[in-house]
Order: structure tokens, then sequence, then C-alpha cells
């Protein structure tokens, strides 16, 4: 047996890991949510819809899909929920974005007491590029 044949049959009795799940829980969430819409909404595929939207903010998936249960037990007739859904995607993609956004910038910001650090930092640099401020 040579080098690459033994590779090969370490490579076959490898089972594949499992995928990591790093959303905190958010395609679980979305699969529950997915196998309680069936019953309900018969006709719209949520794997089909989900496919079609992939780059959408998985929060804002969750969420169009919780809203189409909550109508549901509402008694609210979406009509066409494919439409009802691509509107309510595209209403909380906005707003999902935004708090991310918003989330992520605030990292960014100088707190109180910071700006001085921020400044000797700054200075710092400066000094060692023969610069000074």
């Amino acid at each position: 047996m040579t080098v690459k044949d033994k590779e090969k049959n370490k490579e076959q009795q490898t089972p594949a890991a499992a995928p990591v799940d790093n959303s905190n829980g958010i395609v679980k969430d979305i699969a529950e949510t997915v196998d309680k819409l069936k019953p309900l909404y018969p006709r719209f595929n949520s794997v089909t819809f989900i496919g079609s939207n992939r780059k959408a903010n998985p929060k804002a998936m969750l969420h169009t899909l919780q809203s189409l249960i909550r109508a549901h037990e509402a008694g609210t007739d979406v009509g066409d929920p494919y439409a009802y859904a691509r509107a309510t995607l595209r209403i909380e993609e906005g707003k999902y974005n935004a708090k991310d956004h918003e989330a992520q910038a605030a990292e960014y910001k100088i707190k109180p007491g910071e700006a001085q650090n921020f400044s000797a930092i700054f200075n710092a640099i400066a000094a060692q590029q023969g610069k000074t401020t």
C-alpha cells in the first residue's frame, strides 16, 4: 500500500466534523420556527425563502418567519405568505442592520477619560515618526 493509498484510506475513515454554529443559537431558532410554519402555511416553503435571501441578516430572517406565526395566531389573513415575508424582511433587515451597525460603532467611540489616553497614544506615535503635535 502506497503513502497516497494510506492517506486516502485514513480520510475515508475519519468522520466529517459537524458544522460549528457560531450564531448564538439563531440557526436552531430558525429551524424550530421553520418546523412550526410548515402546518400553518403548507404552500409556503420556508427553506426556499431562506435560500433566496441567504444574505439577509439572520436576526431579521428569524423575526420575519416568527411574524408569520404571530399573524396566524392573531387570525390575520396575510394573503400571499411570500409577499408578506418579503415585505417584513425588507423592513426588519433595515432595523437589524442599523442596530448591528450602531453596536459596532459604539465599540469605537471614545469613552469619557479615554480621550486623554488617545491623545497620549497619538503623541507617542507622532514622536516615533519624528513629528510633534
